[in-house]
This record gives structure tokens, C-alpha cells and sequence, in this order.
């Protein structure tokens, strides 16, 4: 019975950490898309000359400033997803384990 709950629980971890590194490509994906958009399309303004019109970004520079800032969204949204899976598996297992020793024992609140 243990066994079983504890591949359970190895089970629910996996899930939600694949879970978590789709969410995170996901996002790398919709930032790499806005920020080319923005940089590319929109225009960026340099900080030396910010008097002057928004100016497009070269391909390879808006390519390279998208992927950058994609990443790091990609790797606090890993972080945040991972820690909210593990956090939520946990708190699970904890209230599956204080029942499991309830019934173990047979005393509960209600039964003195």
C-alpha cells in the first residue's frame, strides 16, 4: 500500500513538472513573439537620442534582444510553476498522510 502511494506521489511530481516545462515553453514562445514584434515592428528608441522617432531594430539585434528577454521569462515561469507544483504535491501528501495515520491509529477528534 506505501508503495503504491509512493509512486502515486512520484507520478503526480512528473505530471507536474512536465506540466511545468510546457507552461515555460509556452511562455518562451508568446514572449519571443511580443518582443520581436515590439523591437522589430514597433521601433525602439536608443537611450543617447530619445528625441528622436522610434527607430526599427535590425533582425539580428530584435532576434537576438527577443530570445534574451524570452528566456528569462521561460526560466521564472519554470521556477514559479515547479515550486507551486512541488508546494501543492506536499501540502497533498501531508493531509493523505495525517488521514492514512488516522486510520492507522483509529483516534480521531470525533472518536476520542
Amino acid at each position: 500500500m506505501i508503495t503504491r502511494l509512493i509512486g502515486a506521489l512520484i507520478e503526480m511530481i512528473r505530471k507536474g513538472l512536465i506540466y511545468a516545462v510546457l507552461s515555460a515553453l509556452l511562455v518562451w514562445v508568446l514572449f519571443f513573439a511580443l518582443s520581436l514584434y515590439r523591437y522589430r515592428f514597433l521601433g525602439h528608441v536608443p537611450d543617447h537620442i530619445l528625441w528622436l522617432a522610434p527607430q526599427h531594430m535590425p533582425w539580428d539585434l530584435a532576434l537576438k534582444k527577443g530570445a534574451y528577454i524570452a528566456s528569462v521569462s521561460a526560466i521564472v515561469m519554470f521556477g514559479f510553476a515547479a515550486s507551486l507544483v512541488l508546494v501543492m504535491d506536499l501540502l497533498g501528501w501531508l493531509i493523505v498522510g495525517i488521514a492514512l495515520l488516522a486510520r492507522k491509529t483509529g483516534r480521531t477528534p470525533s472518536r476520542g
